[in-house]
């Protein structure tokens, strides 16, 4: 990837959790958790694999799984039109019972896809890449506590 589309990920990665994306708890963590990560064992992944690792951790882990998930319908239609957190219902947006449990075994997630991460892009001479990230999860799924936070189906079984 050049170096200017290298630049925007960077920048896009050191804004997460500001202002232009509110963070959860979670997301903070994570991101604090990636960085320290990624200080102590230099630089082995790319801008574009710290944003792709964080927003799909936010996104799908931090935020439906720390956040209230009783939600009304489970029609994604009703939600479409939700232009923004004020919109959902209040119990949509209060803490989950299990969100310690749940960030407390993702962060392990984490650690173990970081770990992943940092062999393939020592062993390779590259950064690892947001498409080591896809793979990562694919090749770790099975192990990972997050698999069975959403019930996700695996096609392949």
């Amino acid at each position: 990837m050049d170096e200017e589309s290298q630049a925007r990920y960077a920048v896009l990665f050191a804004n997460y959790g500001t202002a232009s994306v509110q963070p959860t708890i979670a997301s903070g963590q994570a991101k604090q958790f990636i960085l320290q990560f990624v200080e102590n064992r230099g630089p082995f992944l790319s801008a574009d694999g710290a944003l792709m690792l964080l927003s799909a951790y936010d996104n799908m882990i931090a935020r439906p799984f720390t956040l209230g998930h009783r939600l009304a319908s489970p029609d994604l239609g009703r939600y479409i039109a939700m232009t923004n957190v004020q919109d959902f219902p209040e119990d949509v947006t209060e803490p989950s019972n299990r969100s310690d449990q749940i960030v407390s075994e993702s962060l392990e997630d984490l650690r173990q896809l970081l770990s992943w991460l940092y062999d393939v892009g020592s062993g390779s001479g590259r950064q690892a890449n947001a498409y080591d990230v896809i793979s990562g999860l694919n090749q770790l799924w099975g192990t990972l506590h997050i698999s069975a936070f959403g019930k996700w189906d695996n096609p392949r079984n």
